[in-house]
């Protein structure tokens, strides 16, 4: 049942406005990011996270939040405060926040 909760919080999350960022890895070199992967320890983005779920390869709901928050935060921390992505992730977390708030994924776990 969790397994259904998260697929729709993240397809509800993936068709937000602001969530083009999010949804493939982070290219470095096509962005012309030469220090992304000293920054970001854990790259992580919402096309994996389905991936990833399609895939059945989480065990529990807290691992496919947990994924999700990693892609925002990570927006967050490469990116200034007066970065576009850094607002449109800061919104993007507002929204997972609320997402999340207002469905069963934790308690139906």
């Amino acid at each position: 049942r969790w397994k259904l909760e998260c697929e729709k919080m993240l397809g509800r999350l993936m068709r937000q406005e602001k969530a083009w960022p999010f949804l493939e890895p982070v290219d470095p070199v096509a962005l012309g990011l030469p220090d992304y992967f000293t920054i970001v320890k854990q790259p992580m983005d919402l096309g994996t996270v389905k991936h990833k779920l399609d895939a059945c390869k989480y065990l529990e709901p807290r691992e496919v939040l947990n994924d999700v928050a990693l892609t925002l935060r990570n927006a967050m921390i490469y990116n200034p405060e007066t970065d576009f992505v850094w607002k449109l992730a800061r919104a993007m977390k507002d929204i997972f926040l609320s997402l999340v708030n207002g469905s069963e994924i934790l308690r139906s776990a």
